[in-house]
Parts: C-alpha cells; sequence; structure tokens
C-alpha cells in the first residue's frame, strides 16, 4: 500500500502500533534484568554498523548481479494486471478538485517556468547542492571530532618545560657548546624524573615510557665545504677504534658496545612509508634512521653510570654533527601521548644550535571509548561517502566520457582521498593495536619508538584538510546558480591573465628584495638568516602582517640601505604594487558586472524554481502546521476595502520594484521596452483568466455541494435520460409537488 493513499484510520493505527511495540522493547530493556556495559554495548552497534556497510557495500552488489544474471537468462512473462478490489470509484466532486488543483498549479506556473533545459539545470543543481553540501557538512563535523583543542596546552606546556630553564631542569636553550649537552642531559632526563619520589618533578600523573633515547649522527670525515656532509655507516669498537671485531661476549655487555655500533633500521614497508623522512636543523637535514645509538636506564644511578661511560669513551667528539634525544611521555589523566625529540646540531663554528619538537597525540583509544556524537558523525561521514562515491560511479558506468570534464576529475580526487583517509583510520587503528601489544610486552628498560602511530595521525589531519579543500571548490561549482557567485568565476576567469602577469612581477620584485636584504641583514637578525626565510618574510611584511619584525633589523647594512630596504617594502611594493593589484580586480569587477547584466535573460532563478517544485511540501507542511496558514483578519474594515487596500500596497510594492531593477540593471532612461510591456500584459490576462477558472470550478464545487447529492450529481430534468431514483429527496418531493399543481390546473381547466 502506499503510504500517501492511506487512510487516517489506518494511519492512527500504524502509529499505535509503532508505539506499543517501542513501549514493549524499552519496557523488555529496562526490567528483564540484564545491563550492558557501555564500551561492550558500543562494541555491539560498532559490530552492528560494519556488517550493515559490509552488507550495503559487499553482498547487495552480488545479490542483484545474480538476479539480473537470472532474469538475463531465464525472462520471465509480464505479469497480468488485475484491478485491486479496494480501488475507489471517483465522483464528480474528485474530477472538480482535479481541475482546480490543475488550475492553481497552472497559476503558479508562468510561462517562465515552461524552459525544461533551465528546469533539468536547476534540479541538477538542487540534487548536487543536496549531496555536496551535507557532505561538506558532515566533514566540517568530522574535523570538529578529530581535531582535540586541548592538545595546544599540552604541546605548549611542555615546549616551555623543556626548551625554557626551571629550578629543577635546565632548558635545552641554554645549552651553547658541546661540553655542556652531558650536564644538560643528566639535570633535565635524569635527575628532574627522580626528584618527586620517583616521579617527574613537575607532574606526577605524567610518566615515562620507557627509557630515552640517544642517537648521534657523525661525519663519515671532518665535513668542510658546501656539500651535503657524507654520514657514517661504519661500526666501531669502543672509543671509536677500528678496525671492528665482534666478540663472543659482546651479547651480554651489550650496552657497552652498542653505543659505537651504527644503527640499522628494520626493513619493512611501513618503516620505509613512516619512518623514511628527515630533521631539518640550522646547518644539515639529518635523517630519521641511521645513526649511533645508546640507552639510558630505568633507575637514577644506572642512568649516571652510562652518561659516565659515555663521557669516559668519547662518544661526542668534533665528528659528531647533531644529537638527538627522543622520548615519550605519557598521561593517564587526559590519555595523551607527548612525544619529544630534542635536537643539539653541533656547527662549524662550536657553537650548539638547539631545537626542540614537541607533538601531542591521543594514540590509546578505542571506537567504543569515544562519544556517542563521534560515533554518529563517523557514521554519517561513512553513509555520506558511499553515497558521493556511488553517483560518480553511477555517472561514469553510464557515460564514461565524462571523465575527461573537470569537476568530475575533482569528484574522483575526492573519492580517492576518502579512500586514503579510510585506508590511513584502518593503519592507524592497527598500529594502536600493535602498540598496546608492545606496551603490555616491553620492560622497563625498552626504548618505545611512537614515531609511527604518530606518523599516520599526521598523515590522517594532512588528507583530511585536501579533502576539505577539494570538497570546498566542488561546492563552488555548485553555487553556480547564484549571481553572486557567478560574478566571481567571471571575473576571475577574465582577469587572471592582468593578475598573474602583475602578481608575478611583485613576486620578482619581493623576491628581489629578499635576496638583497638577506645578505646584509641574516648575520644579525634571525628572520633574514636564511635565503628563504628572508624572502618569505618580505612577503608577509608587504601585506600588512607584523610577526615580531621591527624596522631596526633590516638597518644592518647601513642606514641608507635599511632605508632604501624599508621604502621598497612599505611605499614601492605595499601601497603603490598592492592598491593597483586591488584595481585591476576592482575594474574587471566592474566589467564583468556590466557584461552580466547584458547577458541578462529573463528567466526565473533557483530561488523561484525551488517553491514551484516543492510548493506541495510546503503546503503540506502548513497544512500540518495551522499556525503557519494565512489568515483573514478584517482589522475593522470590511472585505471590499482590504482589497482596494491591498491592491494599493502591492502596486507600491510593484512600482518600488520595477525602480529598484530599473537602478540595479541599469536600464535604459525610457523605461522597458514595447516587447516586455506587452509580454507583462499578456502574462496578466492569462492569470486572469486562470482565475477565473478558478472561480468557475470552485462555484461549480459549491453548487454541487448545495444542491447536489453526496458525489456531486445535480438534479436533471424530466426530459433527460437520468434515473429518477439517483435524486435527491428533496428533489423528489419538490418534483411531486410542481407534478400535483399541474394536475390541479388541468382539473380546474
Amino acid at each position: 500500500m502506499v503510504l500517501s493513499a492511506a487512510t487516517s484510520k489506518n494511519t492512527v493505527f500504524l502509529a499505535t502500533t509503532s508505539l506499543i511495540i517501542f513501549i514493549c522493547f524499552l519496557l523488555i530493556g529496562f526490567t528483564v534484568g540484564f545491563r550492558h556495559e557501555s564500551e561492550a554495548f558500543t562494541n555491539g552497534l560498532i559490530v552492528v554498523a560494519m556488517v550493515m556497510v559490509l552488507q550495503y557495500l559487499i553482498f547487495d552488489p552480488i545479490k542483484f548481479l545474480i538476479l539480473a544474471f537470472d532474469h538475463a537468462t531465464w525472462p520471465q512473462d509480464d505479469a497480468i494486471y488485475h484491478v485491486p478490489k479496494t480501488s475507489v470509484t471517483q465522483s464528480r466532486f474528485d474530477g472538480l478538485k482535479m481541475r482546480l488543483g490543475s488550475c492553481k498549479s497552472e497559476l503558479l506556473i508562468t510561462d517562465d517556468h515552461r524552459n525544461e533545459k533551465l528546469n533539468e539545470k536547476y534540479g541538477r543543481i538542487a540534487k548536487e547542492l543536496v549531496l555536496y553540501g551535507s557532505y561538506f557538512f558532515c566533514l566540517l563535523l568530522i574535523v570538529v571530532v578529530h581535531v582535540d583543542q586541548t592538545l595546544y596546552y599540552n604541546t605548549n606546556i611542555m615546549y616551555q618545560l623543556f626548551h625554557l630553564s626551571t629550578n629543577y631542569s635546565m632548558g635545552l636553550s641554554k645549552v651553547f657548546f658541546q661540553y655542556e649537552v652531558f650536564p644538560f642531559i643528566e639535570k633535565t632526563l635524569i635527575d628532574a624524573f627522580y626528584l618527586n619520589n620517583g616521579n617527574w618533578w613537575a607532574m606526577e600523573q605524567t610518566q615515562i615510557m620507557g627509557v630515552v633515547r640517544l642517537r648521534q649522527m657523525r661525519y663519515k670525515v671532518h665535513h668542510m665545504g658546501l656539500e651535503d656532509p657524507k654520514w657514517d655507516h661504519d661500526d666501531y669498537l669502543p672509543e671509536w677504534t677500528l678496525p671492528y671485531e665482534r666478540l663472543h661476549y659482546k651479547d651480554k655487555f651489550w650496552r657497552i658496545y652498542d653505543p659505537f655500533l651504527h644503527l640499522s633500521l628494520q626493513s619493512s614497508f611501513l618503516n620505509s612509508l613512516l619512518l623514511n623522512f628527515n630533521h631539518h636543523g640550522a646547518v644539515h637535514v639529518y635523517p630519521e634512521s641511521g645513526g649511533y645509538c645508546s640507552y639510558l636506564m630505568t633507575k637514577r644511578t644506572n642512568s649516571l653510570k652510562v652518561m659516565d661511560y659515555l663521557r669516559d669513551y668519547s662518544w661526542m667528539g668534533i665528528n659528531t654533527s647533531a644529537l638527538f634525544l627522543d622520548f615519550t611521555l605519557y598521561s593517564a589523566d587526559a590519555n595523551v601521548f607527548t612525544v619529544i625529540t630534542l635536537l643539539v646540531e653541533n656547527t662549524m663554528f662550536g657553537i650548539q644550535c638547539t631545537k626542540t619538537d614537541v607533538e601531542s597525540v591521543r594514540l590509546i583509544q578505542s571506537a567504543a571509548q569515544k562519544s556517542t556524537a563521534s560515533l554518529f558523525v563517523v557514521a554519517l561521514y561513512l553513509i555520506l561517502m558511499i553515497q558521493f562515491m556511488r553517483t560518480l560511479f553511477v555517472k561514469l558506468w553510464f557515460d564514461p566520457k565524462v571523465i575527461k570534464e573537470l569537476w568530475n576529475i575533482v569528484d574522483l580526487f575526492i573519492c580517492i582521498l576518502n579512500v586514503v583517509l579510510v585506508m590511513l583510520k584502518v593503519l592507524l587503528e592497527m598500529e594502536r593495536i600493535i602498540l598496546c601489544d608492545k606496551i603490555e610486552r616491553a620492560t622497563r628498560a625498552q626504548f618505545l619508538n611512537f614515531l609511527r602511530p604518530m606518523r599516520v595521525d599526521q598523515a590522517t589531519s594532512i588528507i583530511l584538510g585536501f579533502l576539505v579543500a577539494a570538497t570546498t571548490l566542488r561546492l563552488w561549482k555548485v553555487f553556480q546558480f547564484a549571481r553572486v557567485f557567478q560574478h566571481f568565476t567571471h571575473t576571475l576567469s577574465s582577469a587572471w591573465r592582468a593578475t598573474v602577469s602583475l602578481g608575478l612581477a611583485i613576486v620578482i620584485l619581493l623576491t628581489a628584495i629578499g635576496v638583497a636584504s638577506s645578505v646584509p641583514n641574516g648575520s644579525n637578525a634571525v628572520l633574514f638568516r636564511h635565503l628563504l626565510r628572508a624572502i618569505i618574510t618580505c612577503f608577509w611584511y608587504s601585506m600588512g602582517f607584523n610577526g615580531g619584525m621591527v624596522p631596526s633589523e633590516l638597518f644592518y647594512g647601513g642606514m641608507w640601505l635599511g632605508l632604501c630596504f624599508y621604502l621598497f617594502l612599505v611605499f614601492i611594493v605595499a601601497i603603490i604594487m598592492m592598491n593597483v593589484f586591488a584595481s585591476v580586480i576592482y575594474n574587471y569587477f566592474k566589467r564583468s558586472g556590466r557584461e552580466l547584466k547584458e547577458q541578462d535573460k529573463q528567466c526565473i532563478s533557483f530561488y523561484q524554481y525551488l517553491s514551484i517544485e516543492f510548493a506541495d511540501v510546503k503546503n503540506r507542511f502548513s497544512g500540518w502546521f495551522g499556525c503557519c496558514r494565512k489568515r483573514y483578519q478584517r482589522k475593522g474594515y470590511t472585505v471590499s476595502e482590504n482589497v482596494r487596500y491591498w491592491s494599493s500596497q502591492r502596486m507600491v510594492k510593484h512600482i518600488l520594484r520595477r525602480r529598484e531593477e530599473q537602478r540595479v540593471y541599469n536600464r535604459v532612461s525610457e523605461g522597458p521596452s514595447e516587447t516586455s510591456r506587452q509580454e507583462d500584459y499578456y502574462r496578466k490576462v492569462r492569470r486572469m483568466y486562470k482565475i477565473s477558472d478558478i472561480l468557475t470550478i470552485q462555484l461549480e464545487i459549491l453548487k454541487r455541494r448545495l444542491l447536489g447529492d453526496e458525489n456531486g450529481n445535480l438534479p436533471s430534468s424530466d426530459d433527460s435520460d437520468s434515473d429518477p431514483e439517483d435524486m435527491p429527496e428533496l428533489y423528489k418531493k419538490k418534483n411531486s409537488q410542481k407534478k400535483a399543481r399541474v394536475r390541479i390546473n388541468q382539473t380546474k381547466d
């Protein structure tokens, strides 16, 4: 049975039955005596959702494939149509109501609404707007769920605790010479973690996971020159002695020999994919894999012995290029891992350059521990992602040539990013399982590397950002039905040559200023110490951003040279060139506006299309909620007075709208053309005729309500072929009285 054809009695019966079943399920769930744990219940819901997704993606296509093969191989005969017994015979009232609804629809649908190509275009835009709009909104919810804003505070505090000095620790920024590295490790990474009854002095709830790893990168030979250094990969005996010999007691005294053996990364696909990155120092770029490693111990005395051993056997020396201190902190209260990498770089001047890298991430958090809102958002995202991919697949299945279109390529790119994002999420869950197993089985004296899951989490955030950007670009294409977006798009398409050439000139000028300013100021100002950084500094300073830069940093090459740099940045680039750029954009914006007005066609807007297309929904909504209906209010006047008042108000609004259109669209001085006047006149005449038809049908319905029977049949005359039994009782009595008067008159004659 079609739901729209159901009677009110059946609808009430269905609602009552559903309510009774729902109440019964609630009573069963609360009174039978069993209660699930929240995590177990969440896991059950997740399993049910996964089964539904598998059925939708895998099993349903297999089922439809089998059914299609069955219908293609053994075609069945067409079924004979039988008239249902519950079919209702249409009365005259039904026919008149149908005609009345048709006339009302024709009154709303003007000639402008009969453009089929435009209607198809607006229909396609409406579907794309629902699809891309809901998907974009769900992506924003995914970003809100994925990003934890509280991690910023943990990252900032940890950075300050290890980079700056305190009463109980030495800051990394205070390390200037190589002989200060070991005292920094002893005070900050050893003593500071045993001051508060064996806990870290700063936070008792924060514990170090495993031990601290010391990894140094060494030159093959003492590096001099501008070429890339050659890193040492050889194995040595203690005190960097050659040749290397493998002794039979090495495995027993591995802590003595391992600091002088080259670290070889375990070869695997995930290691090559996740750990194949570089650390950018002040002088060189250092790989994550390789180097020579030493590990601290779990007890303070043993860690100090390790430091004495490294100091006595000259583990750090003139060939040491950089030292990495890697360790991970875990806060049980916040369930946050803090992956910290401290870099001490030995420059050719003998001064140490330091860098503190802190990353906060939630790694041990299963799906059962997430909130209900986040699980709902993830489920909604999966549904919309499947719908999005299905729409693209159907489009490409029926017309593969459309893959060459630009926006279909963007859709394909979005689908690929979605697949990559899901794969990264699955990989992150696998890394979490491996990490939990490693934490459970590892000893306290073992180094635990948390870089792999952290890199997967970072890649997930990056892919999510690209996905939001691509979806925003695709949504811009959908919004092209609006005049504002058409104006911007037309401006960009017409002004790109001029803006690109002018922008290229600005880029060349700023690059030249950056290169010139880095030469005299690079040795004194941090913002100009590197060539690329100096160019970027000139870019954002010319755009009006300050960022801690003061004009005095440009004057290290002399007053006149600094004054020239400052005038070029502030006056020539920031004032003249940027204003010229803005003027070019503004001129093209005005010209594109005039072109759009000249090309403007008198057609319906997207809102008018929606108001007609979903008029039935609007009427039903106003029918369900009576408060939304417009009711007649007399306001102390008669009907004729109200009609005259409304007509005058409508005429005033019409005149004001015409004046606004004349001002906005820059109409000619003599007003609308003769053709537009005739079209407007014909439109009003057709509208008056249609209103006349509506009033005629309404009067016919009223007449049949008053004078006809329950089916709307009017009483017929004597010479008609209708059956007298079909006449109502009132008209039968009137007819019999009339016949009696006729007989009496005949007898009198």
